[in-house]
């Protein structure tokens, strides 16, 4: 049966590389906690964005019938001028 060691080297070499994956390790901890409070914040400004949105799809989802109000109003101003025309007649 044999004993299997490490030498001094090695067992510096593992104590540095076990550091150095600690280093790593706490290195993408803090990366992922930026990488999330970045993306909340990320959220609540899109949040906000599709609320103006929204908004400007309710305030401008009627305008398909402006075409049809101006056709509208042409026809009030016809009639509005026989009726001026006929009170001039009348006077």
């Amino acid at each position: 049966m044999r004993l299997l060691a490490l030498t001094a080297g090695q067992q510096t070499m593992w104590s540095w590389l076990l550091v150095v994956g600690v280093v790593v390790l706490l290195v993408v901890v803090a990366l992922l906690h930026v990488l999330l409070r970045e993306v909340a914040k990320l959220d609540g400004r899109v949040a906000r964005v599709w609320q103006a949105a929204t908004h400007v799809a309710r305030n401008t989802a009627t305008t398909w019938q402006l075409g049809q109000t101006a056709e509208a109003l042409r026809a009030v101003r016809i009639e509005a001028t026989r009726h001026a025309r006929l009170l001039e007649d009348q006077q």
